[in-house]
Order: structure tokens, then sequence, then C-alpha cells
């Protein structure tokens, strides 16, 4: 038997009603329906009933004058509206259609059951295929292949696992607020699924709402207290909001759980990390590592965790594994190069940041990294030709303007670094350390009262720079005014004897 031809039948028997207005019309109708189903029902084997859909359309037609597809346009009585056809056809007609169908033609009843049986055991079929479909296609992270086959699966069937995974691969895709009503569903499908509280309280933390995930995650605990998961999400919940106690607490209990779930293991490490907690940082993530060696966070965020201890040598030892398990991460090579930095190799830095522009030529970072290193290495012209590419991408970053005019300064180009000395200090009126620069720049060029008012202009923000009142007295000694020279002299021999020179020059141009 077809299915779609047995929807017909039924569907058919609408518009027939609305010929019999009364019970005896009813009747009539049904038994012509029932003497249909009867005169072509193969009836030999009552557990499987079946017809023959041709001879069940002749006989439609013969009996009712009326072909069977022609009925859908005679539905509805054109004076009511369509609520009212519904309201009238459900409420008066259908009770006494059916009542007749179950005394008339036992029949009908049957292949209505039968087909509807027939029909949900293949949706149910159909549906757990694609389940399982998207199931391995959440698997292999293709959600979008996943979210089109539990769609599939759900217009078959509604299921909760079905809507739970749903939501898990709009979560994964970015549609956080559909993930939300696909996880309530599931709920308000089964209110002890611990599972989809977990998911639910997953795809807020997503979108940042971490205190109104809390409830879902010790929701998921309540229902399932090995659902090591939810205990791992509500420490890392806790971590984002700067409850490190409890973070720790919950993420310990969910490797109580489950030792070897590497993503509580690297949380537990992450959450010490955002504690400043740095040693124990290390314990955790040298743990996580003996799960699986070559997982790049771990190695990545152990090496930031020695560089925060200052242990710099292991910082670039571990650096180095975490570039070797992905070596398109350019921050990874950055963050080395700092590293090489901290321990004065700036060859093995300058390498590391020109590498990294290899990989991310836009990064700023990189770029004046570069520069910096070459500015260290005393080779000032290559300095300022990077420093100059970094501030044609970023020329609203001021230190690029900063640092490119130590390079020019430092290379003799003293006009140029006036220029950029004088840029920064037109936004930042209160950086001391560019009006030191700035005035020996003016210095350089011999504009020495310019030279004070920048080197004044400094220690009005810093007191006692013993260094910059020295510099201010060899200003003043340049314009004569030995008295005001000597006087910062001595307060230089108060505040640092060990000064560069202060002796000579007091012994010089400051005798009693």
């Amino acid at each position: 038997m077809k299915r779609y031809y047995l929807g017909l039948v039924l569907f058919s028997i609408s518009p027939l009603i609305i010929f019999a207005q009364t019970k005896d019309d009813i009747k009539e109708t049904v038994g012509v329906l029932c003497d249909c189903v009867n005169d072509y029902t193969d009836t030999s084997n009552p557990d499987s009933l079946s017809f023959d859909e041709d001879k069940m359309e002749e006989c439609f037609k013969e009996k009712t004058g009326i072909d069977s597809l022609e009925f859908a346009s005679m539905y509805y009585d054109s004076t009511l509206t369509e609520e009212e056809n519904n309201e009238y056809f459900e409420k008066e007609l259908m009770p006494v259609f059916v009542n007749e169908v179950v005394v008339q033609c036992p029949n009908l009843i049957q292949l209505m059951i039968q087909a509807a049986s027939e029909e949900e055991n293949e949706n149910f079929n159909s549906a757990k295929s694609y389940y399982s479909e998207g199931v391995a296609q959440m698997e292999n992270q293709n959600y979008k292949k996943a979210l089109e086959s539990f769609n599939e699966a759900l217009a078959l069937v509604d299921d909760k696992d079905a809507y739970n995974q749903r939501g898990l691969a709009k979560t994964y895709l970015g549609d956080y607020y559909s993930a939300i009503n696909d996880f309530n569903i599931a709920i308000e499908m089964d209110t002890t699924f611990s599972n989809a509280f977990q998911n639910l309280g997953f795809v807020k933390m997503n979108i940042g709402d971490f205190r109104s995930a809390i409830p879902d995650f010790e929701k998921a605990i309540e229902l399932d207290s090995a659902n090591f998961t939810a205990y791992n999400n509500l420490g890392l919940s806790y971590t984002y909001l700067n409850e490190f106690d409890e973070a720790s607490e919950y993420l310990q209990e969910s490797l109580r759980i489950n030792p070897n779930y590497l993503t509580a293991q690297k949380n537990l490490g992450y959450n010490y990390i955002q504690n400043g907690e740095f040693e124990k940082s290390v314990v955790e993530y040298k743990k996580a590592l003996e799960i699986d060696s070559l997982d790049f966070i771990s190695n990545y965020n152990l090496a930031f965790a020695y560089e925060n201890m200052e242990i710099f040598d292991q910082a670039v030892n571990f650096y180095t594994d975490a570039f070797e398990i992905d070596s398109s991460k350019a921050e990874v090579l950055n963050r080395r190069g700092i590293n090489y930095n901290n321990m004065e190799d700036y060859n093995s830095a300058l390498s590391d940041f020109k590498k990294a522009t290899v990989i991310d030529s836009t990064n700023t970072d990189y770029i004046s990294n570069v520069g910096l290193m070459y500015q260290y290495l005393e080779q000032y012209e290559l300095a300022k030709f990077y420093f100059d590419k970094a501030v044609s991408k970023s020329p609203e970053d001021l230190n690029l303007y900063y640092r490119r005019a130590i390079s020019e300064y430092e290379a003799g180009n003293f006009k140029s670094a006036l220029s950029d000395f004088s840029f920064v200090l037109n936004e930042e009126k209160t950086n001391a350390e560019v009006f030191d620069y700035r005035g020996r720049t003016k210095y350089a060029l011999e504009d020495f009262e310019g030279a004070i008012d920048d080197f004044t202009s400094s220690l009005q923000l810093y007191p006692n720079d013993a260094q910059i009142l020295k510099e201010r007295g060899e200003a003043y000694l340049k314009i004569n005014e030995s008295g005001k020279a000597c006087t910062d002299f001595k307060l230089v021999q108060e505040l640092d004897p060990e000064t560069d020179n202060i002796i000579e020059l007091i012994s010089a141009n400051c005798a009693e």
C-alpha cells in the first residue's frame, strides 16, 4: 500500500462531507467510501491490508461523480471564513463521520492505523539515520553539514537529542540565540536532560553571559553529578568572572571525575595564569602535556607562564615546541622574540620578529619589533625603515613616531627626529621621555635655550631625575649661565653622586 494514496483518501473525506448536512447524508457518504474500501481491498491477510489504487480511484469517481483530486477545491463554504470552515468541520461534522466509519468500515480504520504506524516507523528510521549522520559531522567539526542533517531529522520527528545536537551545531556556527531556543526545547521535552542544561550554559558563555550560565551548569550537575564537562564550564565561567578560587574548585572536581580531561586541565592552568599564580600554572600545564604533549595551547601558555616568571630560557623552549606544533602562528614567534630580547639576544629576537612579519605582514607590532631590534643593534637606518613601514600601517600610534624619532636622532638625522618628537608632544604633553629626547635633539642642533625649555618641562614631571638635571646644566653652560648650571650639577651630586662626569663638571665650572 502506498501511503500517499491513503492520505488522498483521508483528505477526500472532508469535501464529501460538505454535501452531507444531516446525519443520514453522512451515513450515506461513509457508505460510499466503505463500499469502495470493501470492494477493492485485499482482506485475505487482516494483519497486512492493501488495496488496488487505480480501482479505488475509479470507484470514487463512479459513486460520487467527482474526481478525488477535485475534492480539495470544494472543501470550503465560500460564505465562511477559513477559520469558520475549520471550526464547523472539526466540531460538527468530523465527530459524526468518525463514529460512522467505526461502525460501518473497520477496514478503513485499520488501513489508517497501519499507514500511520508505517509512516511513524519510516520517519523514525530516517530521522535516526539523519541524526547519526549529523553526529558524525559534528565529530569531524563540519558543523554546517551537521546542522543540515539535524534539520532533516527534526523535520521528521521531534527528538530531544536532535534538538540538543542542533543547538550545539548552531553554537559552533555562532548562531547563539537560535541555539538557546533549541536547548530550551530539548529541556521542555525532558526536564532531566543534564547535557542540554550544560549546553545551554555553554552557549551563554559564548555570548559572554557568564553569570547567567552558572545556574545552567549547576542544574546539569544536580541532574548528573558525574557531568565533568559541566564542572569544567562552571569553573571556566568563574574564571571569566575573576572569581578564581571558585573556578579552581570546580575545575579540580572535573579532573577528579575524569583525570584525563585535557580541556579542564588546560583551563585550570589558565585560571592560575589569570590570577597571576604562574608557578601553579606551570604545574598544571605540565600535567596537560602529560595527557597530550602535542597540544598547542598547553605549550604556548606554559611558555607564557615561564615568561612572566622571568625564566626566559624555558619560555623560549616551550614557544619553540608550540611553533613546531603549529608553524602558522606568527604570535608564537613574536613572543619568543620578546624572550630573546629579554635575554639580550637581539639577533635571535630580530630573526623571530622578521619571520613573524612574513607570516603576518599586517601586524604593526611585529614590524615595529624588527625596527626596535635594529635600534638595539645600532643599525639605525634599518630601524627607521621598519618604523616607517609601521607608521604607514598605524599612523595613529604615537609610540611608533617616538621610536622612529629615536632612530633618527641616533643616526644624526636631527631635523627629522625633532619633527617626530614634536608631533608626539603635540598629543602627549606630559611624556617626560619625549621631552628628554627632544631636548637632546635641540642641543644637537645648537638650540640650547630650546633644549633647556624641554629639560625643564621634563623636570617639572620628574624633579629628581639626575641625568636630565646634568644635561640641563650642560645646556646652561652653552649660553654662559654657569650659575644655573652649577646649581643643577650640585643637585645632581646630592641625588646621584655616581652620575657620569658630574665631579669633573663641578670641578671645571663651579670653583668657589
